[in-house]
């Protein structure tokens, strides 16, 4: 029963950060449905960032003091966060939308940095 009390209150918390962001940041937007899109699904990438850095490559290498190990892991989680948010970009979300969201009309070298940047903010 405390783990779905925890489990829902970090939902819960999540869901409030992300409606935060999208009310401050896309009240100029012009299309309020790709802006949605597009932010929910980069923090859900975030999000499982996160948690697959505190939930599994902390405890698994860093308590262990395997410290050559926990680099290779954030190396790893950080890679599969940048190739997922290239798969949504060019892929998944021509087939869903009809078209590719905002970020990929960005020249190819702005959005490596942009999604490299976002893969390391979610680390912390």
């Amino acid at each position: 029963m405390e783990r779905t009390k925890v489990v829902l209150i970090h939902i819960a918390v999540w869901v409030i950060y992300v409606s935060i962001l999208i009310f401050n940041l896309g009240y100029s937007e012009k299309n309020w449905n790709d802006f949605i899109y597009e932010t929910s699904v980069s923090h859900l990438i975030s999000v499982g960032v996160f948690y697959s850095t505190t939930l599994w490559i902390l405890p698994q290498f860093y308590a262990k003091n395997k410290y050559i190990k926990t680099l290779a892991g954030f190396l790893c989680i950080l890679i599969a966060s940048e190739v997922s948010r290239f798969i949504y970009t060019y892929s998944v979300s021509p087939i869903l939308l009809g078209r590719r969201i905002s970020s990929s009309t960005l020249p190819l070298d702005t959005q490596i940095v942009n999604f490299f940047f976002n893969g390391l903010n979610s680390l912390y």
